[in-house]
């Protein structure tokens, strides 16, 4: 597992993006199988920076719950800020 704080908002993350709220943090997957990695990368979207955690494929929900109890208590929630969806 790899935690990563402070990065840009990732590029896939726009207003069509599906979120997952897991002990109130929102949550944007990416998953690695495009680039042939057996893992995603999950994204706390609604903090003032996003936060990253890597973690391999079947590792169930603990470490992001983990993970959502010191981001809450370490960062207040905000907004989101997905990017526009691009036309075609």
């Amino acid at each position: 597992m790899v935690l990563r704080c402070g990065l840009d908002r990732p590029a896939q993350f726009d207003q069509a993006a599906s979120l997952q709220v897991i002990d109130g943090v929102q949550w944007f997957e990416v998953s690695g199988a495009e680039q042939g990695i057996d893992a995603s990368t999950w994204y706390a979207v609604d903090r003032p920076v996003y936060v990253a955690l890597t973690i391999p494929n079947g590792s169930g929900p603990t470490p992001l719950q983990d993970i959502s109890a010191t981001v809450i208590d370490v960062l207040p929630q905000q907004e989101i800020d997905p990017a526009p969806v691009e036309g075609p």
